[in-house]
Protein backbone atom coordinates (compact mmCIF):
# COMPACT_ATOMS: atom_id res chain seq x y z
CA UNK A 1 0.00 0.00 0.00
CA UNK A 2 1.24 3.43 -0.91
CA UNK A 3 0.95 6.48 1.09
CA UNK A 4 -1.87 8.71 0.18
CA UNK A 5 -1.07 12.32 -1.82
CA UNK A 6 -2.30 13.75 0.53
CA UNK A 7 -0.16 12.41 3.45
CA UNK A 8 2.40 13.16 0.92
CA UNK A 9 1.41 16.84 0.40
CA UNK A 10 1.74 17.38 4.40
CA UNK A 11 5.14 15.78 4.36
CA UNK A 12 6.37 18.03 1.71
CA UNK A 13 4.90 21.07 3.29
CA UNK A 14 6.96 20.00 6.74
CA UNK A 15 10.01 19.25 4.35
CA UNK A 16 9.73 22.60 2.71
CA UNK A 17 9.79 24.33 5.97
CA UNK A 18 12.69 22.08 6.95
CA UNK A 19 14.63 23.12 4.54
CA UNK A 20 13.80 26.92 4.55
CA UNK A 21 15.29 26.26 8.24
CA UNK A 22 18.30 24.03 7.94
CA UNK A 23 19.71 24.88 4.39
CA UNK A 24 21.52 27.53 3.94
CA UNK A 25 24.02 28.79 1.31
CA UNK A 26 25.31 31.79 3.16
CA UNK A 27 28.23 34.47 1.54
CA UNK A 28 27.36 33.48 -1.20
CA UNK A 29 25.53 36.25 -4.00
CA UNK A 30 23.63 34.54 -6.40
CA UNK A 31 20.41 34.30 -8.30
CA UNK A 32 17.86 31.42 -9.04
CA UNK A 33 15.03 30.57 -10.68
CA UNK A 34 12.62 27.34 -10.26
CA UNK A 35 10.36 26.11 -12.92
CA UNK A 36 7.99 23.06 -14.07
CA UNK A 37 7.26 21.94 -17.16
CA UNK A 38 3.79 19.60 -17.90
CA UNK A 39 2.92 18.38 -21.48
CA UNK A 40 -0.84 20.02 -20.62
CA UNK A 41 0.78 23.48 -19.75
CA UNK A 42 4.31 23.77 -20.81
CA UNK A 43 6.30 25.46 -18.35
CA UNK A 44 5.03 27.46 -16.03
CA UNK A 45 7.12 30.68 -17.09
CA UNK A 46 9.63 31.32 -19.69
CA UNK A 47 13.25 29.96 -18.94
CA UNK A 48 15.93 32.74 -18.29
CA UNK A 49 18.56 32.20 -20.39
CA UNK A 50 20.54 35.53 -19.42
CA UNK A 51 21.50 33.26 -16.12
CA UNK A 52 23.80 30.58 -18.46
CA UNK A 53 27.34 31.21 -17.32
CA UNK A 54 30.30 28.32 -16.17
CA UNK A 55 29.40 29.53 -12.73
CA UNK A 56 25.60 28.26 -13.30
CA UNK A 57 24.05 25.00 -12.01
CA UNK A 58 20.83 23.38 -13.40
CA UNK A 59 19.29 20.53 -11.60
CA UNK A 60 16.80 18.98 -13.07
CA UNK A 61 14.11 15.92 -12.02
CA UNK A 62 11.93 14.58 -14.72
CA UNK A 63 9.09 11.45 -14.91
CA UNK A 64 11.24 8.38 -16.25
CA UNK A 65 8.25 7.49 -18.43
CA UNK A 66 9.42 7.46 -22.07
CA UNK A 67 7.81 10.83 -23.40
CA UNK A 68 9.28 11.65 -26.91
CA UNK A 69 7.73 15.51 -25.65
CA UNK A 70 9.49 15.22 -22.11
CA UNK A 71 12.71 14.52 -23.86
CA UNK A 72 12.85 17.09 -26.14
CA UNK A 73 12.23 19.94 -23.54
CA UNK A 74 15.57 18.31 -21.49
CA UNK A 75 17.68 18.26 -24.69
CA UNK A 76 16.80 21.79 -25.26
CA UNK A 77 17.89 22.70 -22.13
CA UNK A 78 21.39 22.09 -23.18
CA UNK A 79 20.81 24.96 -26.33
CA UNK A 80 19.42 27.52 -24.04
CA UNK A 81 22.07 26.82 -21.25
CA UNK A 82 25.54 26.23 -23.52
CA UNK A 83 28.21 27.37 -20.76
CA UNK A 84 26.43 25.77 -17.53
CA UNK A 85 26.49 22.37 -15.70
CA UNK A 86 23.45 20.83 -16.51
CA UNK A 87 22.76 17.49 -13.99
CA UNK A 88 19.56 15.89 -13.12
CA UNK A 89 17.42 12.13 -13.10
CA UNK A 90 14.88 10.28 -13.14
CA UNK A 91 12.37 10.34 -10.08
CA UNK A 92 9.40 8.38 -8.53
CA UNK A 93 7.13 11.48 -8.43
CA UNK A 94 8.56 15.58 -9.01
CA UNK A 95 8.16 17.97 -6.23
CA UNK A 96 7.38 21.83 -7.44
CA UNK A 97 6.24 24.31 -4.51
CA UNK A 98 4.27 21.97 -2.31
CA UNK A 99 3.32 19.92 -5.17
CA UNK A 100 4.00 16.20 -5.88
CA UNK A 101 3.86 15.64 -9.80
CA UNK A 102 3.91 13.01 -12.04
CA UNK A 103 4.98 12.94 -15.72
CA UNK A 104 6.67 16.54 -15.43
CA UNK A 105 10.09 18.41 -15.24
CA UNK A 106 10.74 20.47 -12.24
CA UNK A 107 14.43 22.84 -12.77
CA UNK A 108 16.51 24.90 -10.66
CA UNK A 109 18.69 27.06 -12.17
CA UNK A 110 21.58 28.83 -10.04
CA UNK A 111 23.91 31.52 -10.74
CA UNK A 112 26.52 31.80 -8.02
CA UNK A 113 28.86 35.05 -8.77
CA UNK A 114 31.97 33.86 -6.62
CA UNK A 115 31.66 30.44 -6.19
CA UNK A 116 34.00 28.16 -9.29
CA UNK A 117 31.68 24.88 -10.30
CA UNK A 118 33.28 21.64 -11.68
CA UNK A 119 30.82 18.35 -13.28
CA UNK A 120 32.64 14.92 -13.18
CA UNK A 121 30.51 12.00 -14.49
CA UNK A 122 31.36 8.11 -15.26
CA UNK A 123 30.10 5.20 -16.38
CA UNK A 124 29.14 2.35 -13.87
CA UNK A 125 27.82 -1.27 -15.13
CA UNK A 126 27.43 -3.04 -12.06
CA UNK A 127 26.81 -2.27 -8.08
CA UNK A 128 30.32 -3.62 -7.43
CA UNK A 129 32.00 -0.92 -9.44
CA UNK A 130 30.25 1.49 -6.85
CA UNK A 131 33.23 2.05 -4.34
CA UNK A 132 35.68 2.21 -7.41
CA UNK A 133 33.47 5.21 -9.02
CA UNK A 134 33.14 6.82 -5.82
CA UNK A 135 37.03 7.94 -5.93
CA UNK A 136 37.13 8.02 -9.49
CA UNK A 137 34.43 11.41 -8.81
CA UNK A 138 36.26 12.31 -5.58
CA UNK A 139 39.29 12.26 -7.45
CA UNK A 140 38.14 14.20 -10.33
CA UNK A 141 36.62 16.87 -8.07
CA UNK A 142 39.60 16.82 -5.60
CA UNK A 143 41.04 20.26 -5.83
CA UNK A 144 41.91 23.40 -3.90
CA UNK A 145 39.00 25.22 -2.57
CA UNK A 146 36.34 22.50 -3.00
CA UNK A 147 33.89 23.10 -0.13
CA UNK A 148 31.00 20.91 -0.94
CA UNK A 149 29.83 17.76 -3.29
CA UNK A 150 26.18 17.27 -4.89
CA UNK A 151 25.76 13.85 -6.75
CA UNK A 152 23.23 12.06 -8.69
CA UNK A 153 24.03 8.59 -9.86
CA UNK A 154 21.64 5.40 -11.43
CA UNK A 155 19.07 4.09 -8.91
CA UNK A 156 19.43 0.08 -10.28
CA UNK A 157 23.22 -0.16 -10.42
CA UNK A 158 24.95 1.95 -7.90
CA UNK A 159 24.98 0.59 -4.56
CA UNK A 160 24.87 3.70 -2.20
CA UNK A 161 26.69 3.14 0.60
CA UNK A 162 29.91 1.71 -1.25
CA UNK A 163 29.43 4.69 -3.50
CA UNK A 164 29.47 7.09 -0.72
CA UNK A 165 32.38 5.02 1.38
CA UNK A 166 34.24 5.28 -1.69
CA UNK A 167 34.00 9.48 -2.08
CA UNK A 168 34.58 9.50 1.93
CA UNK A 169 37.98 7.60 1.43
CA UNK A 170 39.31 10.46 -1.15
CA UNK A 171 37.63 13.68 0.32
CA UNK A 172 38.22 15.36 3.62
CA UNK A 173 35.71 14.85 6.18
CA UNK A 174 34.85 18.70 6.22
CA UNK A 175 33.53 18.44 2.50
CA UNK A 176 29.56 18.55 2.89
CA UNK A 177 28.28 15.29 0.51
CA UNK A 178 24.47 15.29 -0.44
CA UNK A 179 22.37 14.35 -3.24
CA UNK A 180 20.33 11.18 -4.10
CA UNK A 181 19.92 8.12 -6.66
CA UNK A 182 17.63 8.24 -9.96
CA UNK A 183 14.24 6.45 -9.50
CA UNK A 184 11.45 5.15 -11.92
CA UNK A 185 8.37 4.92 -10.09
CA UNK A 186 7.67 1.45 -8.63
CA UNK A 187 8.60 -0.30 -11.60
CA UNK A 188 12.54 -1.11 -11.08
CA UNK A 189 13.31 -0.93 -14.54
CA UNK A 190 15.47 1.77 -15.70
CA UNK A 191 16.39 5.04 -14.20
CA UNK A 192 18.55 7.72 -16.15
CA UNK A 193 21.26 10.72 -15.67
CA UNK A 194 21.09 13.96 -17.43
CA UNK A 195 24.49 15.78 -17.86
CA UNK A 196 24.54 17.96 -20.50
CA UNK A 197 23.60 17.16 -23.32
CA UNK A 198 23.66 13.62 -22.31
CA UNK A 199 20.31 11.38 -20.63
CA UNK A 200 21.39 7.81 -20.58
CA UNK A 201 21.32 5.10 -17.96
CA UNK A 202 24.24 3.38 -16.49
CA UNK A 203 25.71 6.84 -15.20
CA UNK A 204 27.07 8.84 -12.08
CA UNK A 205 27.86 12.13 -12.28
CA UNK A 206 28.60 14.60 -9.45
CA UNK A 207 29.40 19.11 -9.23
CA UNK A 208 31.85 20.08 -6.49
CA UNK A 209 31.10 23.99 -5.33
CA UNK A 210 34.83 25.57 -4.33
CA UNK A 211 35.29 28.95 -3.24
CA UNK A 212 35.53 30.55 0.88
CA UNK A 213 32.52 32.32 -0.02
CA UNK A 214 30.64 29.08 -0.31
CA UNK A 215 29.03 27.78 3.09
CA UNK A 216 26.68 25.00 3.14
CA UNK A 217 24.67 24.14 6.32
CA UNK A 218 22.16 20.93 5.68
CA UNK A 219 19.81 19.09 7.82
CA UNK A 220 17.61 15.29 7.62
CA UNK A 221 14.28 14.14 9.10
CA UNK A 222 12.75 10.66 8.57
CA UNK A 223 10.52 8.46 10.12
CA UNK A 224 6.93 7.93 9.68
CA UNK A 225 3.69 10.02 11.62
CA UNK A 226 0.06 8.99 12.40
CA UNK A 227 -2.40 9.64 10.26
CA UNK A 228 -6.14 9.13 10.12
CA UNK A 229 -8.11 7.02 12.54
CA UNK A 230 -7.02 3.95 14.80
CA UNK A 231 -8.01 0.88 13.87
CA UNK A 232 -7.71 -2.82 15.65
CA UNK A 233 -5.95 -5.30 13.24
CA UNK A 234 -8.42 -8.57 13.79
CA UNK A 235 -6.81 -10.43 11.39
CA UNK A 236 -4.02 -10.65 8.63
Amino acid sequence: MYPSKAFLKRILSELKYTLQKRITFRYTPMKHSLHCYTETQGWNKPLDSTLDSPNTLLIVFSSSRHSVTLRNELEKLGSMYPKSIIMGCSSAGEIFDEDLLDDSITLAVIRFDNTRLKLAQTTIENPEQSNEVGKIIANELLEDGLSAVFTLTDGLLVNGSDYISGLNRILDESIVITGGMAADGDRFEETWLICGNRISPGMVAAVGFYGERFHISHGSRGGWDLLGHEREVTRA
